[in-house]
């Protein structure tokens, strides 16, 4: 994660913005002058060019959250094709980000078959990736929850007493 600075002496751990009215205008301005026919359902990529307004911060714990106001200068729909590179990139950097959040971490198989694909590419190297990072050593499975002492004590005695006959359940 890059240096975000201070304020007011703490750090400041993460970045927002909000987008004002203006994009509305300025797309429909573009419109106004190369009318597209769109759909139900349809995929558009809209390219903003944005003009920083104003800047705040909220408190995050023990630092900062920077928060951005950008009005949109000018706005224009592109082909997909134009902006698909950065677009799949900021797709992946999603899924990574969802996927820790949830704790989820993908196999190794699914990394190379990833890799494979080129999506790795995208992403300057992934974590756990034995291509990306090949003198990394695979992690410890981590160890087998023991058992509870007096549980097991405990179910294995009522084991020998049934099979004595002396234990107190119900013959069946």
């Amino acid at each position: 994660m890059p240096d975000l600075g201070t304020f007011d002496g703490l750090p400041v751990y993460g970045t927002s913005a909000v987008i004002g009215a203006g994009a509305k205008k300025s797309l429909a301005e573009a419109l106004d002058i190369d009318p597209i026919l769109m759909h139900d359902s349809d995929t558009i990529c809209v390219v903003l060019e944005c003009r920083v307004a104003d800047i705040g911060h909220r408190r995050k714990g023990d630092g900062w959250t920077r928060n951005h106001k950008l009005d949109a200068e000018i706005a224009t729909i592109v082909d997909p094709d134009t902006v698909q590179e950065a677009i799949e990139l900021q797709r992946a950097k999603n899924r990574r980000a969802e996927e820790a959040r949830k704790g989820l971490k993908q196999l190794p198989g699914m990394l190379l078959e990833e890799h494979d694909r080129g999506e790795h590419e995208l992403i300057d190297k992934v974590d756990g990736c034995p291509v990306c990072f090949p003198d990394a050593t695979e992690p410890a499975a981590p160890p087998a929850k023991p058992k509870r002492a007096a549980a097991a004590k405990k179910t294995t005695a009522k084991k020998a007493a049934v099979k004595k006959g002396t234990s107190r359940a119900r013959k069946r």
